[in-house]
């Protein structure tokens, strides 16, 4: 990720380790779509192996988790920095 936003400069770590909540609410994500994978295999498989649920989860997570970082990263400057911009710097 960028160490300062490229249209108004905004440095994004605020403090040091302010993005070590990221990894909970990644951790949250992750769970999250595990279950869905999880549930949806088990239904439209009906019940397969557990070594196919788990490399199909692998997969997906795998592929998935650069997404994941940037969001729960995203999540945390959104919810809880209390930074405020201007939108008119833009």
């Amino acid at each position: 990720m960028h160490e300062f936003c490229p249209a108004c400069g905004f440095k994004f770590e605020i403090e040091t380790g302010f993005f070590w909540g990221s990894m909970y609410i990644s951790y949250g994500i992750t769970v999250l779509i595990s279950l869905v994978i999880g549930i949806g295999l088990h239904l439209l498989l009906n019940d397969p192996n557990v070594w196919v649920s788990l490399g199909v989860i692998s997969a997906v997570l795998v592929a998935i988790s650069p997404p994941i970082f940037r969001f729960s990263r995203m999540v945390m400057l959104y919810y809880f920095s209390f930074v405020d911009f201007d939108k008119k710097t833009k």
